[in-house]
């Protein structure tokens, strides 16, 4: 049996594992692991940027109870339980801080969170394209060139090379990003 700590309560102890990145349209399960030493469950609740959107009661009917208004998230009911909650087909909205907070049972109902953030990327469905002048130039002639990426979040980092030598930004003009709109 663990050793209480003080005025004999046990500790509770929460560390969640959250995945960093996700592709919009994957799902997300997002797992929360705890260790209430000799205590019971009360509850699991989890929260999206300080929004709760899922809580798990082992003493409730039902003991699952998603919450629908939460822009961005989708819980997959059958796949959540109180060790972990799943996220349907995720969007950029998705993206944000994830809380997972546990709660001992009675006489102390003593509580404890862990959080994480995800950020859900969009990758460019297709390659970069590269528009400019067609003619032949001559060795320290000046030409421009754009080139211009797909649709992406965040917004896609170019870099230009010649004959696979990198180009400082000093010899290009600054990059634009143009907004995503990826998630209309």
């Amino acid at each position: 049996m663990p050793a209480p700590s003080v005025a004999g309560v046990f500790p509770l102890s929460v560390w969640v594992k959250v995945p960093p990145f996700k592709q919009r349209g994957e799902d997300a399960t997002l797992q929360c692991h705890f260790d209430l030493d000799a205590g019971e469950l009360y509850s699991v609740q989890w929260y999206k940027d300080n929004e709760e959107f899922f809580r798990y009661k082992p003493r409730s009917e039902p003991q699952k109870h998603p919450y629908k208004d939460i822009s961005g998230v989708k819980v997959d009911n059958p796949r959540s339980n109180a060790r972990q909650v799943t996220l349907k087909q995720v969007t950029i909205r998705s993206s944000g801080v994830y809380r997972c907070e546990v709660s001992g049972e009675a006489p102390y109902f003593h509580s404890a969170h862990s959080e994480a953030r995800m950020e859900v990327v969009y990758i460019p469905k297709e390659n970069p394209v590269i528009t400019g002048p067609e003619r032949q130039h001559q060795v320290g002639d000046t030409i421009g060139f754009n080139c211009t990426s797909g649709k992406s979040h965040p917004a896609s980092k170019l870099q230009w090379s010649i004959n696979g030598q990198h180009v400082s930004v000093s010899r290009s003009a600054a990059p634009r990003a143009l907004p995503s709109g990826t998630d209309r």
